[in-house]
């Protein structure tokens, strides 16, 4: 079975021909460019950005298909961000259990979506009636 980026890298070469290729291949060039000047790999092979936290995708793609990082490091950092990701809705989820909408939001949303919609949180999955 593919990896999810052995995957993404496929679908990205096939996608690659003519000026399409030319045009990928300069602003690959660039953004890997960019990325190196902010990431480290730290001592699990995970590669994270000056301030600490793990990169996300498009640039764990970015370097390993300019041979900047190694398949194990791309591996381990796209798993380390998917730990990060949960950690992160876990704790969104409990600061969110109490949480009342205030009548400024209802009132954003409202103006947003329209009287009588529902507005679902999609990590929560709480719902408010309009």
């Amino acid at each position: 079975m593919k990896t999810l980026l052995q995957l993404r890298n496929s679908i990205e070469a096939k996608e690659l021909n003519g000026e399409i290729a030319e045009h990928r291949t300069r602003s690959a060039n660039r953004e890997v460019e960019r990325y190196l000047k902010d990431v480290s790999i730290d001592s699990n092979d995970v590669v994270r950005n000056s301030i600490g936290r793990v990169i996300m995708d498009d640039a764990v793609s970015y370097l390993f298909n300019s041979d900047n990082i190694t398949a194990y490091q791309a591996i381990c950092t796209m798993k380390q961000r998917d730990v990060d990701v949960a950690k992160q809705f876990k704790q969104y989820r409990e600061e969110m259990k109490n949480h009342k909408v205030s009548d400024e939001e209802k009132f954003e949303m409202t103006a947003a979506y329209g009287k009588g919609k529902v507005v679902v949180n999609v990590i929560t999955g709480q719902r408010t009636y309009l």
